[in-house]
């Protein structure tokens, strides 16, 4: 059972708690028991074995059969969802892509008609020039008169056709720009799990210490082994995330242990802090980690509110700091 001890703070100006509770650090051994079944000689008919429930974490605690039948028809619900989902950015990304493909198209029809028609212009200019000087040189005034309308005519038209030309540039330079800001959304666009975590936790993005407390406890899952794309991950996030900040879960019934990694690297705990001198300028600057950044794409947070938030949860003197981790026996 852990030692529970008092650790008094020195108080700063910025205000804090004065005490705060701190469980010792004794490692946690987990013993796997296998129960042994012992032959009774006296019963000549042994006991049917339960039926073996199929393996979902859902299920996970449920012992009433109405439970459980409303809960796998809330996971094929889910089930269904998703696939619904998944059908329909699948249609939106055709759509996209032959859009894409009849503006490319239609972009290299135009261009080609304003390499034409810029190449008729100029013979046309070219030919009204000649009228002109005949006609001068001739002293017809009436040829002279036709050559100068032409050639003013053949002149406008060039104008308009390089206005095209300019207005093509531009719109070619556009999609290229839109086009490789789609692809950096697609780079980093979160998993259908992660998005239907986050719906289903009104706080994320509203309350900032808890928000950055999970982007955190997401980064120490990853490092342990743990898989986002697997069920368990999410469960074992917010089990941590009750640990950590248990008076925002009272009365919520506690989450099951998920199963165990494969990688047994002890994870790094997030401790209180020891006290910081308020200071000049420097205290401002917030390093972000490669890890940082990656989180902050996954969760469609700006990297300014990342750097934002990092920074005032690293302020906070110890509040919402202490991550409870699970601990292999060795």
């Amino acid at each position: 059972m852990a030692e529970e001890r008092e650790i008094e703070i020195e108080e700063q100006d910025d205000g804090g708690w004065n005490k705060i509770t701190v469980p010792s650090e004794s490692e946690m051994e987990v013993e796997v028991v296998n129960e042994k079944v012992e032959a009774v000689e006296e019963k000549e008919q042994s006991e049917p074995s339960p039926p073996v429930k199929p393996d979902e974490p859902e299920l996970d605690g449920i012992e009433t059969q109405g439970a459980e039948k409303r809960i796998r028809k809330l996971i094929r619900q889910r089930k269904e969802r998703d696939e619904e989902i998944n059908k329909l950015v699948e249609q939106n990304n055709q759509l996209q892509s032959r859009l894409s493909n009849k503006e490319t198209e239609v972009a290299t029809n135009v261009k080609q008609n304003i390499e034409l028609s810029s190449k008729q212009i100029e013979d046309k200019i070219e030919l009204a020039r000649a009228a002109y000087l005949n006609a001068f040189d001739g002293g017809d005034k009436e040829q002279l008169l036709s050559a100068q309308e032409i050639l003013n005519q053949a002149q406008f038209e060039k104008q308009r056709i390089e206005e095209a030309r300019t207005a093509l540039d531009q719109y070619e330079t556009t999609q290229q720009n839109q086009q490789t800001v789609q692809e950096q959304q697609q780079e980093f666009q979160p998993d259908p799990k992660a998005m239907r975590w986050a719906s289903e936790n009104d706080w994320f993005g509203q309350d900032q210490i808890m928000t950055y407390g999970a982007l955190e406890i997401d980064k120490q899952l990853k490092e342990e082994g743990y898989d986002p794309s697997e069920n368990d991950f999410y469960v074992e996030v917010n089990k941590r995330l009750k640990d950590t900040f248990p008076n925002k879960f009272e009365g919520e019934p506690e989450v099951q242990n998920s199963q165990p990694r494969q990688q047994e690297t002890s994870p790094a705990q997030v401790v209180a802090g020891t006290s910081r001198s308020p200071s000049t300028a420097s205290n401002r600057k917030v390093k972000l980690s490669p890890e940082d950044i990656r989180l902050a794409n996954k969760w469609q947070i700006p990297l300014e509110v990342y750097a934002a938030e990092k920074l005032k949860v690293d302020k906070a003197e110890g509040e919402y700091t202490n991550v409870a981790t699970n601990k292999r026996g060795g």
